[in-house]
């Protein structure tokens, strides 16, 4: 496992030094202040009352973890975080933070119809494994403004659009700073009704500031490992700076001309 987790580190490496429009950031700057005395853009956006559309009933502001792994036994629960999917899941850190800032709603009370622009730049945090460079680049097949669809009947409970129309994407408050994220799959389809959970929890509080608890959990996991994030909406440097040699980021004809020539990923 750990050779495994090296060569992982290894490839991402390689990965990283050639990807175009991608920024990376320790975890430690996830904190607003901390990147801009770095003399960096916050690598996710934090959701406040500039930019939150969603009804303020919902209580989403801030910067949330999308946590794979239990941190006490209160929380071991029904969840399935021995389920071996997600503990490979987790292990590869594919996507680690997100934000709810700039999500479209319907409403400003319930019940809310929620569109969350995931895609965006700064709105979606991966990490410096390969995993989730190989995760990046499946999500740059998608458009900047691609939506998830969520609906909040009430502020305990919502449901996410599932990809397929016979599984249950669903959302339950916990508590203030923590939503559980369940994916029930269809009990004749190919795992068998299985569940597969993860926690949202809140990291960066909405006034920017680290959440007492929640924060430091967030930094003991990460360890090491850096965050990375898109850094552009350019949709050529989406799809297929990942791609290209390093220099067609610094020169914007050659970025149009590698698109050209790439025209299945930038049609």
């Amino acid at each position: 496992m750990r050779s495994l987790v090296k060569l992982q580190y290894m490839l991402a490496g390689v990965a990283a030094a050639r990807e175009c429009g991608v920024a990376t950031y320790t975890a430690e700057q996830v904190i607003p202040s901390t990147a801009i005395m770095d003399g960096l853009t916050p690598p996710v956006v934090v959701g406040d009352a500039s930019n939150l559309l969603s009804p303020p009933v919902l209580d989403l502001g801030g910067v949330w973890w999308i946590r794979y792994q239990p941190l006490d036994d209160s929380e071991r629960g029904d969840l399935s975080w021995e389920n071996p999917a997600v503990k490979l899941y987790a292990h590869g850190a594919f996507e680690e933070l997100m934000t709810f800032a700039d999500a479209s709603s319907n409403s400003s009370t319930l019940p809310a119809e929620i569109g969350l622009a995931y895609n965006r730049m700064h709105h979606w945090a991966y990490t410096d494994t390969f995993n989730s460079y190989a995760g990046r680049i499946f999500n740059a097949a998608d458009e900047v403004d691609t939506p998830i669809h969520m609906t909040f009947g009430n502020a305990t409970h919502g449901m996410l659009r599932a990809t397929s129309p016979d599984d249950q994407w669903l959302i339950t408050k916990l508590d203030k700073d923590r939503w559980r994220r369940d994916t029930v799959f269809a009990a004749d389809g190919p795992v068998g009704g299985a569940r597969v959970s993860y926690i949202l929890t809140r990291v960066v509080r909405e006034d920017g500031s680290p959440h007492p608890t929640y924060f430091e959990a967030f930094t003991s996991y990460m360890g090491a490992r850096q965050l990375r994030v898109h850094a552009t909406d350019n949709v050529c440097l989406r799809r297929c700076g990942a791609w290209a040699p390093e220099l067609t980021c610094q020169v914007p004809q050659l970025c149009d001309m590698w698109c050209e020539l790439s025209g299945t990923w930038c049609a």
